[in-house]
């Protein structure tokens, strides 16, 4: 089986206003600053990842790109799990916010 979320994307960014890089073109991509750093939560209603529950979870995924687009690499996140999140739990979602599992995020 594979895995399956349904709930609330929260984001903001580094950028002064909208977040360039949700509009999904690359020469729109431009960093305000020059890096973005941007915090993301992830609220969690309902989901399974193979066969663990992770409904009711929150989960920050917390990033930082030098710039001056996403594309240029050398990203870098950090996860933070709600504290009721169980080590089955963080395991199965660590794997898809790492993009292991595939599917878009």
């Amino acid at each position: 089986m594979g895995w399956e979320l349904h709930g609330t994307l929260v984001e903001s960014c580094s950028c002064e206003m909208l977040c360039p890089c949700w509009f999904g073109v690359q020469e729109l991509m431009k960093m305000d600053q020059g890096w973005c750093a941007s915090p993301l939560l992830v609220r969690i209603d309902s989901g399974k990842c193979d066969a663990v529950d992770v409904g009711g979870l929150d989960v920050i995924v917390g990033t930082f790109f030098p710039g001056p687009t996403m594309f240029d690499g050398g990203g870098t996140a950090r996860l933070y799990f709600d504290p009721s999140t169980s080590a089955a739990q963080r395991g199965a979602l660590e794997s898809v916010l790492q993009g292991r599992r595939g599917g878009p995020m």
